[in-house]
């Protein structure tokens, strides 16, 4: 009988020179305590959800090896601002300043950093690969899914949700003032295969706001057949289930706040077509309709 003997990533050792100070360079960087520690030779790094680092006391290795210039160590961040000015705070070097690669066929960003050893560190977030459901001209279902880069690049037409947040005062939210610059909805998700548009438009709001909300809590609005713009080359043909959700103003204090007039002012100078799309025309028309302008 053959025996798989197969062979995986487990966990990965990164080499420092002071024990006591890596440990609790990490644990503050990541927010998380190390799980096992053997006195100052190594400590793990492991939250029991796959593959996990570990930290190395180069002096207790009989053989020399130099320290931080054989690899870099990738950490994935919910926010990278806070990330970045985290690791700044603990000491760490900047290698590389917070930025958008360009060459990924899906949203990356990322910043490097040498820890309090020399490591180079990358810590990131992207946007990870899904899978869609692919539809026809009219939204109907074709029964074929695709991944989300390939439906873009082939121009499928597929479903996403967007969720325009505004407070009670009147006032839109977004994650940060740089989203006016790539004008959008508040919250915009690609619906999964076997995601409904309600867990779309939640996860969305989680992964996008930090907002978690129940189903209840959405106002649907219409679905908008969005045919794509064709820029830099993604051919991203939509139709959107568009949504509201409105919150207190004193809730999300952390997120960007703008009044739709002034939107609609920046959107005039940034990105004027943009005002002449559908989604936009719907959303701030009921706005002003409900007196929120």
């Amino acid at each position: 009988m053959k025996v798989d003997m197969s062979i995986k990533p487990d966990h990965i050792y990164l080499l420092v020179g002071d024990m006591d100070r890596a440990v609790e360079f990490y644990e503050k960087l990541l927010n998380l305590k190390s799980s096992i520690r053997q006195n100052d030779i190594w400590a793990d790094f492991n939250d029991g959800k796959g593959m996990y680092f570990a930290l190395l006391n180069k002096n207790t290795l009989t053989t020399p090896v130099a320290k931080g210039e054989n690899s870099i160590l990738c950490l994935y961040a919910d926010d990278i601002d806070e990330a970045y000015n985290r690791a700044k705070s603990l000491g760490a070097k900047v290698v590389r300043e917070p930025g958008t690669i360009d060459n990924p066929p899906y949203f990356y960003r990322t910043f490097l950093i040498q820890d309090l050893d020399g490591n180079t560190v990358e810590i990131t977030k992207y946007q990870k690969p899904v899978f869609c459901e692919i539809l026809d001209e009219i939204g109907n279902k074709t029964g074929k899914t695709k991944l989300e880069i390939d439906a873009h690049h082939d121009g499928d037409w597929h479903k996403s949700v967007h969720v325009w947040v505004v407070d009670s005062t009147g006032n839109l939210i977004f994650q940060n003032e740089r989203s006016l610059n790539m004008p959008a909805a508040s919250s915009c998700a690609h619906m999964k295969v076997g995601e409904d548009s309600l867990q779309c438009a939640m996860r969305g709001l989680s992964e996008n706001l930090g907002i978690k909300i129940g189903p209840s809590d959405l106002i649907p609005i219409k679905i908008v057949k969005k045919p794509s713009k064709n820029i830099t080359g993604i051919i991203d043909n939509e139709f959107i289930d568009l949504y509201i959700l409105k919150i207190n103003s004193s809730e999300h204090q952390n997120l960007f706040r703008i009044l739709p007039k002034n939107l609609e002012r920046t959107l005039k100078q940034k990105a004027p077509d943009t005002l002449e799309d559908d989604e936009f025309q719907t959303i701030l028309k009921l706005l002003q309709d409900n007196g929120q302008n």
